[in-house]
């Protein structure tokens, strides 16, 4: 039975057919809602005037993604959407504990660096004498290049924190400011497992999604979403050719289209 089914059989157990107002949403009943397109959702609340819709209240648990410690809120209608956008999405759900933990962690990996991400390339593989080009290009690198493979590094780049900022700082394009032949071929020598763990990488894939405006372009799902290529013929420039080497696809159609 697929999830459409098993929540009709949810809903028609109930005598008017709805989510009653102030209601509490199981576990089981939100991770359907989170396989469920927005449309689909929207129709099983029961209907109430606008003036007066976000004073309903429903009850549900909610998991820690960090800690895993469970926790009964309150949420009104509006605020169970932002959530069931927040899990299609992939995005953790933190409690209060470990958001503040994770600001904490932040500030400090701040404060013990000179720049965000530990460096690609040693100090004594450096020219003494750089051209502006050289030293950008060279920044560039270290910065958006340098696979988070540590726990130290992963809670700085946040995709989901000013992304249009992060985009600018990775789609870079004049020739003339960086050597994006150099670019692409550092990111040609690097395993493609370290390639999908760095800034540059994580920055398109997020900027792909965000541009499909968060659904796969094959079956219209809007949750485990992923960046697919098309083609590798511009690899190591994906900022510029994202257009049209990159596709926003669910994982159900990326595992299908790699089995053709």
């Amino acid at each position: 039975m697929n999830n459409a089914n098993i929540l009709k059989k949810i809903i028609l157990e109930r005598e008017n057919r709805y989510i009653e107002l102030d209601d509490s949403i199981t576990p089981e009943l939100l991770d359907l809602l989170v396989n469920t397109t927005c449309s689909v959702v929207d129709t099983l609340f029961k209907p109430v005037d606008k003036v007066i819709k976000s004073a309903h209240t429903h009850s549900l648990v909610i998991t820690c993604s960090e800690c895993g410690e469970s926790k009964v809120v309150i949420y009104t209608i509006t605020a169970i959407r932002g959530l069931l956008q927040k899990l299609r999405r992939e995005i953790p759900v933190l409690c209060e504990q470990c958001l503040l933990k994770q600001k904490a962690e932040e500030e400090e990996i701040l404060s013990k660096r000179r720049g965000p991400y530990k460096r690609s390339i040693t100090d004594e593989e450096i020219p003494s004498k750089l051209s502006t080009r050289e030293q950008n290009t060279l920044d560039y690198i270290r910065c958006y290049l340098a696979c988070e493979n540590t726990q130290e590094t992963q809670p700085y780049w946040n995709v989901w924190k000013d992304p249009s900022k992060k985009w600018g700082l990775i789609n870079v394009v004049d020739d003339k400011l960086y050597d994006l032949e150099k670019i692409a071929s550092y990111i040609k020598s690097m395993s493609y497992l370290n390639f999908l763990n760095t800034p540059y990488w994580k920055t398109i894939a997020q900027h792909v999604k965000w541009q499909s405006g968060f659904t796969c372009v094959l079956c219209e799902a809007e949750n485990k979403l992923a960046a697919h290529h098309k083609t590798y013929e511009h690899h190591g420039m994906e900022h510029i050719y994202w257009k049209t080497d990159l596709l926003c696809i669910c994982t159900n159609c990326h595992e299908q289209h790699h089995k053709r």
